[in-house]
């Protein structure tokens, strides 16, 4: 595996849609509510750059892999999508958060890679994982054939 690149950040509180569905991670469903909010962030945003979070709510070692709640978000300075595109999605407040991010080639390789090495990569870092592990997909980042995850910090 290439070198991850890691950093820290804050992460700025900032309205954001959502689709939230229910069931074990990694599935089709899931990969169905992330491809359906970015073809209304492509519609509504057209050439300019966006950012969607896939956050998996829920610890699947103590909740029902029935019940595990995985949320795709996409942010947006102000609340102004289009009114079609709003159906199916809720609105919330993505609070600021200070993160620990990595960054991998945008391959499931490299992807399942940085998971296995996660415990060295808090360590030389000398940072622990407090809450969540989120997903952080920019247009940008994902067009440079690269994945962010964020690992929030004390």
């Amino acid at each position: 595996m290439d070198t991850p690149t890691v950093w820290t950040e804050t992460i700025e509180a900032t309205p954001a849609y959502y689709l939230e569905v229910t069931g074990p991670y990694g599935t089709a469903r899931h990969k169905e509510a992330m491809e359906y909010v970015k073809a209304i962030a492509f519609h509504n945003f057209e050439d300019d750059d966006f950012t969607i979070y896939g956050l998996a709510l829920d610890d699947p070692l103590t909740v029902d892999e029935e019940l595990l709640r995985y949320r795709v978000c996409l942010l947006c300075s102000e609340l102004s999508l289009e009114q079609e595109d709003q159906g199916e999605l809720g609105m919330m407040r993505i609070p600021s958060h200070h993160v620990l991010v990595v960054e991998v080639d945008h391959t499931r390789e490299a992807i399942a890679q940085m998971w296995e090495k996660m415990p060295l990569i808090l360590a030389e870092q000398e940072v622990s994982q407090t809450g969540f592990v989120a997903e952080r997909f920019r247009r940008s980042k994902v067009a440079a054939g690269k994945s962010e995850f964020l690992i929030q910090l004390p």
